[in-house]
């Protein structure tokens, strides 16, 4: 496998990870990138004056975070909220440069992505543009804006290593949509253009904040639209949120429309005046994606209780990993060690029917 490399950037809040062993891994990357023309030459001005240097992380679990444009390594409001509540599930957030693996030769970037992937016990995978089309192989609609199809594409692959490997995912819109295209889902490309939602899904166009759930009034008084996800029952999210329905915001105009090869759908949102459904969350033994914004509503407790099972189960892989003979038993053992009480009913069920097998030796 390739070697990696950890980089500390001058004035950054979290470290990058990069497919490299090289002492200049960094800067190589920025040559290489600059050159593709894949992000314009505005991206890279901040970085190009900032110092980097290597670091050794602590042992704490890792949880990578996919960074769509290269000057967000250095300063975005986005990104900085998602290292910081990794920095609360007591892990290290890790940014991961987007097309990282251009420093590598066209016939090794796959094992660049797998170089990365393995480095990591969980990935957040956050909101933003548009997923290109050529993700799930449909044509372009008018309506879909901003694709940058190098990027999605690197991202995509990400997310396939992530879910074969041993980490746990979490995806928040933008990769809500783009990993259930790369597991073999498609999307719906607008909503109200192809007559799936009456009303913006963008609260924004309501000048309705994101840290409060989205609803929208008739001028009687009466209820129109609500953002109400409906919990499917004996699901991850189900255990997880322990309600049969909550309230979340919403910002966004494409959707999921059919879903990745494995995943099922554990929460959706009808609109009354259409009698549609919108996809809402997805999920995995390790992967779970959420059509709404989590990380936007920490004072809600189901939105707290949902986007912090990401570092309970990082945790969880981090100290299989670490195990010497690996057994469900010992994780158990491992898992009371940490802090039992660290641990939902969820996470404990979770390891017992998810990672038992796994850890199991195979027969001989």
């Amino acid at each position: 496998m390739l070697g990696v490399s950890f980089v500390r950037l001058g004035g950054g809040e979290a470290d990058v990870v990069l497919p490299s062993a090289e002492h200049d891994a960094f800067e190589r990357y920025l040559e290489r990138l600059e050159a593709s023309a894949i992000f314009p030459a505005s991206a890279f001005v901040a970085l190009k004056q900032a110092s980097a240097r290597r670091v050794d992380l602590p042992a704490a679990p890792r949880i990578g975070i996919p960074v769509a444009e290269p000057s967000a390594l250095m300063a975005d409001e986005d990104i900085e909220r998602l290292v910081a509540l990794v920095k609360e599930m007591r892990c290290t957030p890790v940014l991961i440069p987007p097309c990282a693996s251009v420093v590598c030769a066209q016939a090794d970037r796959r094992a660049a992505v797998a170089a990365i992937v393995a480095t990591l016990h969980g990935i957040l995978g956050p909101g933003g543009d548009d997923v290109d089309p050529r993700i799930y192989k449909e044509t372009r609609r008018p309506e879909t804006a901003a694709t940058n199809y190098p990027r999605d594409r690197f991202e995509a692959d990400v997310a396939l290593a992530g879910r074969a490997g041993n980490v746990f995912m979490f995806g928040i819109c933008r990769s809500h949509q783009l990993w259930n295209a790369a597991f073999g889902g498609t999307l719906v490309q607008d909503m109200r253009g192809e007559g799936r939602s009456a009303v913006s899904q963008d609260q924004g166009a309501f000048s309705m904040p994101l840290d409060r759930p989205f609803v929208v009034y008739w001028p009687d008084g009466r209820i129109r639209f609500e953002n109400r996800v409906r919990v499917t029952p004996k699901t991850q999210l189900a255990a997880i949120v322990q309600c049969e329905s909550f309230l979340t915001n919403s910002w966004h105009h494409q959707a999921v429309d059919t879903v990745g090869l494995g995943m099922r759908v554990c929460g959706a949102v009808r609109d009354p005046e259409t009698q549609t459904e919108t996809i809402e969350a997805t999920e995995d033994w390790n992967v779970m994606t959420t059509q709404f914004h989590p990380e936007c509503m920490q004072r809600d407790l189901v939105q707290k209780r949902l986007l912090a099972v990401l570092g309970r189960r990082a945790h969880v892989l981090a100290l299989a990993s670490q195990l010497r003979e690996p057994s469900l038993r010992a994780l158990t053992d491992g898992m009371r060690t940490l802090s039992a009480s660290a641990f939902s009913d969820a996470d404990w069920e979770w390891a017992e029917r998810e990672l038992g097998a796994r850890l199991a030796p195979v027969p001989a």
